[in-house]
């Protein structure tokens, strides 16, 4: 029931005495119990040590190269502004260091590529708007050579037209107007209604056919500009004086009469003005208001007539001045034509527009001298 231990006390190389130690079976247990939980408590401090040693030598080392992967990948997609900068020491710091400056030079490459793409779409893009406004211009140039070639031909089809038909309409007006004298003189004759109602429908259609050819005869000869300073707002207030209470349209005179005068062939311009009141008055067949203003705007003398008649259908409006269209179905198809080549023959513009409460704005600009 004991464990005894000796040991010997030696003195001069003999053994002098013996000490001797007794414990009890139960004592020695406990001891080495209790020996046991320390070795046991020391070694798990121990291994939960080597544990966080390890832990915290892990972060060090393989951190650095996660982010490196992480890195390389973000790179790998382009994505050069997600790149961290990693900082560590010993090789790892070298090769990060290494892989920070190769991250960086890719950066600015990438960089000035990006601005090499830019500026070679900037340049692109010019490019490209500069031959569309070639192509544009070479297609207008194409487009007014069809037309000048169109109305040349137009215009001396309509000279050789009006001469040959003037002959034969004087003659048919002049039997016309024998005719009325023979009736006004013959009271048997002159009773004959069914006669005069023909005699007169002769008549205005030969006045609507000698009105044709004088478009025509214009059309044809208005290139032969003979101009002179001019008072339009003179020459606007003779033409309309002519149109006054006509057909219930009230006429309003809006003039400036500061206005300098423009140089111009004061008879072309009359045919505008009055073509323009003519067409006004015609879009209103109920009575209306046909308004015309003069000013002074942008180097250039204004005139225009604003009506509140039925207006011009948006398909119709691109094409109004081309040779033979007409939208009435007494017109000839030359009045805004004639219009237009006047217009264009003093360097000016004629232009129209839709008024947002119904009607029609034409409006004529000619160019003041400088």
């Amino acid at each position: 029931n004991h464990h005894i231990a000796y040991a010997p006390l030696v003195i001069d190389n003999q053994t002098a005495a013996v000490f001797g130690v007794a414990l009890t079976t139960e004592a020695t247990g406990q001891f080495i119990d209790r020996l046991t939980t320390v070795i046991l408590a020391i070694a798990g401090v121990v291994a939960m040590l080597a544990g966080l040693i390890c832990y915290v030598a892990a972060k060090k080392f393989t951190g650095p190269i996660l982010r490196l992967k992480d890195a390389a990948l973000a790179i790998g997609r382009g994505e050069f502004d997600r790149v961290p900068n990693i900082n560590s020491g010993g090789e790892i710091g070298v090769l990060a260091d290494a892989f920070n400056q190769m991250a960086d030079q890719l950066l600015e490459t990438n960089r000035l590529l990006e601005e090499g793409r830019n500026a070679l779409e900037s340049r692109v893009l010019e490019r490209t708007r500069e031959l569309e406004g070639a192509n544009q211009k070479l297609v207008d140039a194409q487009e007014q050579l069809v037309k000048s070639a169109k109305l040349a031909a137009i215009s001396q089809l309509s000279g050789g037209i009006a001469h040959d038909l003037r002959n034969p309409l004087g003659a048919i007006k002049n039997a016309t107007y024998i005719l009325n004298r023979t009736m006004s003189a013959d009271a048997t004759i002159n009773s004959n209604t069914k006669l005069k109602r023909n005699l007169d429908l002769i008549g205005a259609q030969v006045d609507r056919a000698e009105r044709t050819i004088g478009n025509l005869m214009a059309y044809a000869g208005v290139n032969r500009l003979d101009g002179e300073p001019t008072d339009l707002n003179d020459l606007i207030q003779d033409c309309l004086s002519s149109f006054v209470d006509k057909d219930g349209v009230e006429i309003a005179q809006h003039l400036d009469f500061a206005m300098p005068k423009v140089l111009c062939n004061s008879d072309q311009i009359h045919r505008i003005f009055s073509n323009l009141t003519t067409n006004a008055i015609e879009a209103m067949p109920h009575g209306g208001r046909l308004t015309v203003r003069t000013r002074t705007e942008s180097g250039f003398a204004r005139v225009a007539f604003s009506d509140n008649g039925t207006g011009i259908s948006d398909a119709d409006l691109g094409k109004i001045f081309d040779p033979l269209f007409t939208s009435k179905v007494s017109g000839t198809g030359f009045g805004l034509a004639v219009c237009q080549e006047i217009i264009d023959a003093h360097g000016g513009t004629i232009d129209v527009t839709n008024n947002d409460d119904g009607g029609t704005t034409f409006t004529v600009n000619f160019p003041l001298p400088e």
